[in-house]
């Protein structure tokens, strides 16, 4: 039989250990709210842990970015750049993993990442309420810029409609 003690000893160590694991998927810790030029950004999201962190973070950002390749792999260490209407430099920084959320002023800007030296442009327009969400995607034969236009407009139809469906992208981050 174990003594009062070492009840107390084990009791106190599964109460440390759970605490260590309660702090480790705390939204605040995993995904770190940094702010350039007046503007909250976070990123993140590799692992199921992160994107289930940053996922819950999300909300609070109206700019949301998600970053793969065509096949599905997620990318991270992406080259993020916001302007807005004016062409002024909002953000310039690099996202942690493959969910980049903002929160930007109203209005329309012009979002470019880039990964492996291949930038991807695209318009984002944030309105007074909910968010502008862009899943941006690498690789695939190069096509002209009418078709690949009409393609990126397809995929984003697809992805709104997904969204509606079940309240999140496709590659999980919102």
């Amino acid at each position: 039989m174990k003594s009062i003690p070492e009840i107390l000893a084990a009791a106190g160590a599964c109460l440390f250990l759970f605490a260590n694991y309660s702090l480790a998927l705390d939204p605040a810790r995993v995904a770190e709210p940094k702010t350039q030029n007046g503007i909250p950004y976070v990123s993140g999201g590799v692992g199921e842990d992160e994107e289930e962190a940053i996922r819950a973070v999300g909300k609070q950002y109206n700019l949301k970015l998600s970053f793969a390749v065509k096949s599905g792999e997620y990318l991270a260490d992406v080259k993020v750049k916001v302007q807005d209407k004016a062409g002024k430099v909002m953000l310039d920084t690099v996202s942690e993993g493959p969910c980049f959320f903002a929160k930007v002023p109203k209005g329309t800007y012009r979002v470019t990442a880039e990964s492996a030296g291949q930038p991807i442009a695209k318009t984002a327009t944030v309105g007074a309420t909910g968010s502008a969400n862009l899943n941006l995607y690498w690789g695939g034969p190069r096509a002209d810029s009418d078709k690949q236009a009409k393609a990126e407009e397809a995929v984003e139809r697809k992805e709104r409609s997904e969204e509606e469906k079940t309240g999140h992208g496709i590659h999980g981050c919102w």
